[in-house]
């Protein structure tokens, strides 16, 4: 299994039926909630964490024995922008330059 990173043009989602059911943006803050029931679990269930996750926040993330959830759990743990701005970017270039 291979887990990657990459950054979206726009907002707009383009959902291929054959290959995703449902697709959705949430904020960082939704799914740090939603990370940190998995962590703070102790001996419950798979289903009962998801289900409290359904009532509690209205969806639940992959289990940690899934490379989704570590792929969510870590950029919603992420302090700092996930990317470099353009901006940014562009100036880092003319430095090298």
């Amino acid at each position: 299994m291979l887990g990657c990173v990459a950054k979206a043009r726009s907002y707009e989602i383009l959902v291929n039926p054959s290959e995703m059911e449902d697709v959705q943006w949430f904020e960082r803050a939704e799914l740090r909630a939603a990370v940190e029931l998995y962590q703070t679990a102790g001996d419950s269930t798979l289903a009962d964490l998801q289900q409290a996750s359904l009532e509690k926040l209205g969806f639940f993330v992959p289990p940690p024995f899934a490379i989704a959830h570590h792929l969510i759990r870590i950029w919603a743990e992420c302090k700092q922008p996930w990317f470099a701005s353009t901006a940014t970017t562009s100036m880092r270039r003319e430095a090298a330059d």
